[in-house]
């Protein structure tokens, strides 16, 4: 069924990466239900989970989470690059925020301004293919 589909995919990528344990995985499972819960409900849809947009952005968001479990922040040299992004999606700006909100509210984790613009950049990209 779908509601396991991203288990699964946890599931293989940790087979592939040899990286994380099973309670990692439960946990990244979990919370990666909770964000996308939190993305359908600032936009007032359900997207398309066949699409590659959809795809894509549950996959950066278990990289995403991966990174942050291991204390791994994302850091850009160039922060006038996602301060535009910012700027330029405050919608998606605005969700991100949210998702920022649940994780520091949760497990106590700090988002990099490089993070939020790629969490931005894959929620705009999924909501231009989900609306095109």
């Amino acid at each position: 069924p779908k509601s396991e589909a991203v288990f699964l995919a946890l599931h293989f990528l940790n087979a592939q990466l040899n990286s994380t344990t099973g309670d990692e995985v439960f946990e990244l499972t979990e919370i990666t239900n909770a964000l996308q819960k939190i993305v359908n409900y600032h936009f007032k849809c359900n997207f398309d989970e066949e699409t590659i947009s959809y795809q894509r952005f549950i996959t950066h968001l278990k990289y995403f989470l991966m990174r942050q479990m291991k204390g791994e922040l994302l850091k850009f040299q160039e922060d006038t690059l996602a301060a535009t992004i910012i700027d330029k999606c405050p919608k998606e700006y605005e969700c991100t925020n949210k998702i920022e909100l649940y994780l520091k509210d949760k497990k106590n984790w700090a988002i990099s301004n490089t993070e939020k613009m790629y969490l931005i950049l894959h929620i705009r990209n999924l909501m231009i293919k989900t609306f095109e």
